[in-house]
């Protein structure tokens, strides 16, 4: 912290926790976390992170975007009228900053970009391993159907994480989690990165343990008999935050594990989310996809 010019005026506590600290150049107090230091992150105030209102201001405004309320935080959902489709939308200054936009001016474009040629994915996921059961979904973040060469089994994995080489047969990737046994489904927020997580964890594993101990907090879990019913709900709300609500991974890689499953705590509350679990394991339910235990 002191090579970062940050002095710390607390004892060390863990690496996500916040460490309330003085920084040596401007005299401000600021609480960074040691894991998001040793990522890079400095003094708030030195790095423009804290701003004026009519910076904030000039920001929405160079995106396009008029504000209707006062600013309040970088992080929080500011309510804003799109000066090109007049519709209102309620971005964070963070989520501008990032290349956001409005969502309705840009639900074209961003289909346009997950498109891809038939053919030619199909030819990734052979490649990968995966026989096409069905024709491609139409975008590359839809769950593809398709037959694993490898054991045989029916998969959904999507196409833009396999041609990144980071999907493929769930059976056969040897990540630890066992589809056959019991398992939950969670959900748990982080209040120093302001983010919320959606996972699954066998029963009885440490995976759990581990991100408790890395400051996620517990909301809600549910309990299914297999990790394939536990793990196609978790896809399932994956989709509907990423397709349905528009929402991108809102950790980094190195601002966690699991950072791919995470989304902003400022863009749906929990309840909202818990709310999907419940519905679309009712629904998998309903058709006898899945076999629930219910929430603990």
């Amino acid at each position: 912290m002191q090579d970062a010019g940050l002095e710390p005026l607390e004892p060390y506590q863990n690496n996500c926790a916040a460490w309330r600290c003085r920084c040596t150049k401007c005299g401000k107090t600021v609480s960074p976390s040691y894991s998001g230091v040793k990522n890079g992150k400095r003094c708030k105030f030195c790095r423009g992170q804290v701003v004026t209102h009519d910076q904030a201001l000039a920001t929405m405004r160079a995106a396009g975007l008029e504000p209707l309320e006062p600013y309040r935080s970088a992080n929080a959902a500011w309510r804003c009228r799109c000066l090109r489709c007049g519709r209102d939308v309620s971005p964070s200054r963070t989520g501008i900053l990032g290349g956001k936009r409005c969502r309705y001016c840009g639900v074209e474009s961003a289909a346009s970009k997950r498109q891809v040629e038939p053919k030619a994915a199909a030819a990734v996921m052979r490649q990968a391993g995966l026989l096409p059961a069905e024709s491609y979904p139409g975008y590359n973040d839809l769950p593809w159907k398709c037959k694993c060469a490898t054991c045989g089994r029916i998969v959904t994995p999507h196409y833009a994480n396999v041609r990144l080489g980071q999907g493929g047969c769930r059976f056969c990737s040897g990540t630890g989690f066992d589809f056959a046994s019991p398992a939950l489904v969670y959900l748990l927020t982080h209040t120093h990165y302001q983010a919320h997580k959606i996972g699954v964890a066998n029963c009885g594993g440490s995976r759990l343990k581990t991100m408790a101990k890395r400051g996620w907090v517990m909301f809600r879990t549910r309990k299914f008999d297999r990790g394939d019913d536990a793990y196609r709900v978790e896809q399932a709300i994956l989709t509907w935050l990423r397709v349905g609500l528009g929402l991108p991974p809102y950790l980094s890689t190195g601002e966690g594990d699991g950072w791919t499953e995470t989304f902003s705590a400022d863009a749906v509350s929990l309840s909202i989310v818990w709310r999907q679990v419940i519905h679309v394991t009712t629904m998998l339910a309903n058709s006898a996809e899945v076999r629930a235990d219910g929430a603990d």
